[in-house]
This record gives C-alpha cells, sequence and structure tokens, in this order.
C-alpha cells in the first residue's frame, strides 16, 4: 500500500512508489498515473521504435533508442515517460539505473485521447525548458506527426506531416534516416 503524500511531489516521493505496473509519470509535481494505450497506440509505437533501431543498426550510427515504459529524470519536481526517446552519443552519459538524468535529444509521444491535451502543451513545455532538441506529436487517429524543433521554434511545429500527403518522416539527429509514414501508421 502507498501512502498518500500531500503537496507537491518530488522524485523521492516518485521513487517511492517502486517499480509498476501501474506506470506512472510525476508531472509539475503531480503524480499521474494511467492505464495502458490502446492497442493502435502501441501499434504505431512499435513500428516507430523498430525503424528508428533498425537505422541505428544499419548504419553503424551510435546512440540509444528506448521505449515506455522508461523514465527521463527532468528536475526535481518532473520525471517524464516519452513513448520513444533517442540518446545520441554526447548524450549517452545522462543513462542511468533507472532511466534517464536528463533530455533526450528526440522525444516522441503517441497521442492518446486520455493524454493527448497533457503531451501538446505541459510535456512539451517541459522538454522544451530541458534540453529536448526535437520532439514528435503522433497522431494516430489522423495520421499525422507534428515536428517540433526547440532550437528553432518552441510553440509551433515546423512540419506536419500527413500520411498520405508526405510520404516519410526525416530528422539532421539520425543522419539518412526516412521512415515511411505507411509505415509508422501501419496496423
Amino acid at each position: 500500500m502507498i501512502a498518500v503524500i500531500e503537496g507537491k511531489k518530488t522524485v523521492a516521493d516518485f521513487m517511492a512508489l517502486g517499480e509498476g505496473p501501474p506506470f506512472a509519470e510525476l508531472i509539475d509535481g503531480e503524480i499521474i498515473m494511467a492505464p495502458s494505450p490502446f492497442r493502435h497506440h502501441q501499434q504505431v509505437t512499435l513500428n516507430l521504435a523498430l525503424a528508428l533501431r533498425n537505422h541505428l543498426d544499419a548504419t553503424d550510427l551510435a546512440g540509444k533508442v528506448y521505449i515506455a515504459p522508461f523514465d527521463i529524470h527532468l528536475g526535481e519536481h518532473d520525471v517524464l515517460c516519452p513513448d520513444l526517446c533517442y540518446f545520441s552519443p554526447d548524450r549517452l552519459h545522462l543513462l542511468s539505473e533507472r532511466g534517464a538524468e536528463g533530455a533526450p535529444d528526440l522525444a516522441i509521444e503517441v497521442l492518446s485521447p486520455s493524454t493527448a491535451r497533457r503531451d501538446r502543451k505541459v510535456k512539451r513545455g517541459i522538454y522544451a525548458g530541458h534540453g529536448v532538441k526535437e520532439f514528435w506529436l503522433v497522431s494516430p487517429d489522423v495520421e499525422t506527426i507534428e515536428v517540433f524543433d526547440f532550437g528553432k521554434q518552441l510553440d509551433e511545429p515546423v512540419a506536419v506531416l500527413e500520411n498520405g500527403t508526405h510520404p516519410v518522416i526525416a530528422t539532421a539527429l539520425l543522419p539518412g534516416l526516412d521512415i515511411p509514414l505507411a509505415r509508422v501508421f501501419r496496423p
């Protein structure tokens, strides 16, 4: 049984929960728990993870890709769990036994009806404020990927890619990566 802790929660409070399930995030001092994502969300996440991992293997690029649940510790009151994240060789030192002690280069959130608002606003702001270079918001329902390049602008995506209109998604963070959007959204 977990004791209820009054007031703004810290990383220590969050870590006292122990390993999941259930899984949770610490966002601005609030512990947020959610049920597992729906099947289509998981399929899109898997499709992206396989494409990223296969690209790293095929090109001998260094770096690491992780899928949720994987905790990213971003301060005393924020522990986020992106659906996918990529750490370049320059950020591998941030990896720890409990996840990561700092921001990945790329964070990807696959939107669910229950998390979309938080992913779009709150989590995007936390990622931007803690040094994530690029952030993707993937919408399985409308088959789009919004790409945020925080080095260029914080509040608006630099691209919105739509399956059927845009053939691939690419990023300068992973040279040579071209993931067909049809593969991302394949059931």
